[in-house]
């Protein structure tokens, strides 16, 4: 029987505007366009979930967002997410011609909204059953505190569950002291390498730098994303790589990391390399549109 999956992690709202460009506004000499539809995406650890329900139907996934939306998504999906009236992260995405020209991010977090999810999440935690998968996918929007993170994973620890975290800090540091304890980490290789320059980790082989920082944070066993050059595991006295399942040119590679997280932390009684295998497969899958993603109209 197949492990059940709980997904933790920061819901991105994609909102996406398709217009068609309409000559000039007469008041200001300004572009004019006309709107032609409206769409919404779940981003973030929402790209995530809609991996892991294409492998498993045993997943649950605690999030918070904005109030607006719970309406829109269904019943399974919204049982396990705080709406929150004060809350929104979500991005604008305007597109004419297939081409995107324009984001306009749209962010408030209220220190009270996310220290209520932290309590919900918590109480939910706690009633859950023993020897689960779970995903951290940390796009560093606040809900990972250190003080909440530590106590979430001693729990989980407990209840002999396997934790497996993703953290998006492609614009931020690292902040990895507070997963101490997680089994897996799963970062690209620009993400490592910022995190050898945040801990002050100056041996320039690769896979040295990757034990002293192994040691540093007190998670076992690294997973490199490396995009066209595949992917590696790592831990102590171990270091395995694997080629891309397949390269190509002008794909776009949005949910590419997220899908082989999804792939990667559900996989079971295979070895680390079928496993690295699997999950570039399932990811050049994705951004080679071989599985569809669902858009909701807004």
């Amino acid at each position: 029987m197949q492990r059940k999956i709980i997904l933790i992690g920061e819901l991105i709202l994609d909102k996406n505007f398709f217009i068609r460009s309409q000559g000039k506004a007469a008041e200001f000499n300004s572009p004019k366009n006309i709107l032609l539809k409206k769409e919404l995406n779940l981003g973030g650890a929402g790209m995530v979930y809609n991996a892991l329900t294409k492998i498993s139907k045993n997943v649950e996934f605690f999030s918070i967002t904005n109030h607006e939306i719970q309406n829109k998504i269904i019943k399974n999906l919204k049982k396990n997410i705080l709406f929150d009236i004060n809350y929104k992260l979500e991005k604008n995405r305007y597109w004419e011609e297939k081409k995107m020209i324009m984001q306009l991010n749209h962010t408030r977090l209220p220190r009270k909204s996310v220290k209520n999810f932290q309590n919900f999440l918590i109480k939910k935690i706690k009633s859950e059953k023993n020897g689960g998968n779970i995903i951290f996918s940390d796009y560093r929007n606040g809900i990972f505190d250190k003080e909440h993170t530590k106590k979430i994973i001693k729990i989980l620890k407990s209840k002999n569950n396997i934790i497996f975290v993703d953290q998006q800090s492609t614009t931020k540091k690292p902040d990895l002291l507070k997963f101490k304890n997680a089994d897996y980490l799963i970062l690209n290789e620009y993400e490592f390498r910022k995190a050898f320059k945040k801990y002050k980790i100056n041996n320039l082989n690769f896979e040295n730098s990757l034990k002293v920082l192994r040691k540093k944070i007190g998670i076992n066993n690294f997973i490199i994303k490396m995009g066209k050059k595949g992917s590696s595991y790592f831990t102590e006295g171990t270091f395995v790589k694997v080629k891309a399942y397949k390269t190509a040119k002008n794909l776009n590679t949005i949910g590419a990391g997220d899908f082989f997280l999804a792939k990667f932390a559900t996989l079971e009684k295979k070895t680390i390399r079928d496993k690295l295998y699997e999950a570039n497969k399932f990811a050049y899958k994705k951004i080679s549109n071989k599985i569809k993603i669902k858009s909701i109209r807004i």
